[in-house]
């Protein structure tokens, strides 16, 4: 599912058409090739490696070599904000919902004991808290 939405990005962004169009050697073609991409990685190394070989093979004057350079910055800004995206996704589903009701219990509980003078029930929440 992530390949169809970077490759329509990646389209999208093509203004000339010159790298996705569906005729000749096209970054489609570079994708279909052998080894299998297993990875998002893999995805992204082979789609970089693409518009590297167009930059080395290109005039650097060429309307080829400053598009591919401008794809390359783009391609490589769609997969540092899916890595982040990720990232935030994942620090969010380790939080549950249960954390904020232990964390309100706990200092509600500390609290309560705080006011308290028997240091023996004050240890023993303590202890369980930590």
């Amino acid at each position: 599912m992530m390949l169809y939405r970077v490759m329509d990005l990646i389209v999208r962004e093509d203004t000339f058409k010159l790298f996705t169009s569906r005729t000749g050697s096209g970054i489609f073609e570079r994708l279909e090739e052998a080894p299998r991409m297993e990875t998002m990685e893999d995805l992204e190394e082979r789609i970089k490696g693409y518009f590297k070989e167009i930059l080395g093979a290109s005039p650097s004057d060429s309307l080829y070599f400053n598009e591919a350079f401008r794809m390359l910055n783009f391609v490589e800004r769609i997969f540092k904000e899916l890595r982040d995206l990720n990232e935030s996704a994942m620090e969010r589903s380790i939080r549950s919902p249960m954390d904020d009701v232990i964390r309100l219990y706990s200092e509600s509980l500390s609290k309560f004991v705080e006011d308290l003078d028997i240091p023996v029930l004050q240890e023993h929440v303590r202890f369980i808290i930590s």
